[in-house]
């Protein structure tokens, strides 16, 4: 009976260790993208592409988002599910496959892969999973948990925009050419229900047709089936 209170404790204080860690680093990732990529954020939004580009951007743990961590004394994974309950935090401590000649030998995408399967994560990813290798979990307290977390999220927030950044001028391409494809598509609506008479109407289709073909298409990334 005192060994399964203490194993219950255990898994308790594991558990706000995580939940802190995990909501101080929501807050920074936040913090850190309205305070230095405001204008980045505002055309993000205007073009639709926020939720993508910023998958953490505003997200409250237990509110719309959820957390899966592993940990075991040489390594730490912590992954933000699209969920706003997994008991808000599921904490798995997997002593027994999270050794230190796996993490120090296996690569990273191997690791994740593994680490994914041993969990049974099923649930929607919103964003590049936390690993910190050769950390002891148990060893830290939560203090130090919350001083990672603001570190943590402050760089993910500056990777994430930074990288929106660097699509931007994709994005605005792609919306333009999904603006022209609706005023095409609007002007076909307009032609088939307008009062025009048929001389007029095939007309004005002719011209609609020369500026289809013309529209700019994109051509197949390379070593894709073009057929």
């Amino acid at each position: 009976m005192m060994a399964g209170n203490a194993q219950g404790a255990a898994r308790a204080e594991d558990e706000l260790k995580v939940a802190t860690y995990a909501s101080d680093y929501l807050q920074v990732y936040t913090e850190t993208i309205d305070r230095y990529y405001a204008a980045v954020l505002q055309e993000l939004i205007t073009l639709e592409a926020a939720a993508d580009m910023l998958p953490l951007y505003d997200r409250r743990l237990g509110v719309d988002t959820g957390v899966v961590a592993a940990h075991a004394a040489t390594d730490f994974y912590l992954f933000f599910v699209d969920a706003a309950q997994v008991s808000v935090v599921r904490v798995e401590q997997l002593s027994g496959r999270l050794d230190a000649e796996w993490t120090h030998t296996a690569a990273y995408d191997r690791r994740l892969a593994d680490v994914r399967q041993w969990l049974n994560l099923r649930l929607p990813e919103l964003a590049e999973p936390v690993n910190m290798p050769h950390t002891d979990f148990s060893s830290f307290d939560t203090d130090y948990w919350q001083t990672q977390a603001r570190e943590h999220g402050a760089a993910a927030a500056r990777r994430d925009a930074d990288r929106a950044a660097a699509n931007l001028p994709r994005l605005r391409e792609t919306a333009q050419r999904s603006w022209e494809r609706n005023q095409l598509a609007q002007r076909y609506r307009d032609l088939s229900t307008s009062g025009l008479t048929p001389q007029n109407r095939g007309t004005q289709f002719e011209r609609l047709w020369r500026d289809l073909l013309s529209f700019p298409r994109v051509a197949p990334e390379e070593g894709s089936d073009q057929r």
